[in-house]
């Protein structure tokens, strides 16, 4: 008797954890397709001087972030990696 109560248990347990991991999935693929409906391009900057350059460099990439909900540090390494040309330089 008992070991057929464990049994159950065993099998709700595992019902609920599939039922968990597929909700999971479903949530990360929900969010890889909202981020593929955006279809922006990754905005580069090429170290041109000019402020109004830089400046719509700057509002793309804040647009890009709050698109893709990036955390602070993929913010960082992303940017890094957009910059070409001179702005690769510094």
């Amino acid at each position: 008797m008992a070991s057929k109560i464990i049994m159950m248990a065993i099998g709700l347990a595992l019902e609920m954890s599939i039922r968990i991991v597929v909700l999971m999935i479903d949530v990360l693929l929900r969010k890889k397709e909202k981020t593929r409906k955006f279809g922006l391009e990754d905005p580069k900057f090429d170290g041109y001087p000019s402020p109004h350059v830089f400046s719509d460099w700057l509002n793309d990439m804040k647009c890009y972030f709050d698109c893709y909900e990036m955390s602070d540090m993929h913010k960082i390494q992303f940017a890094k990696m957009r910059l070409v040309g001179l702005a690769n330089i510094y």
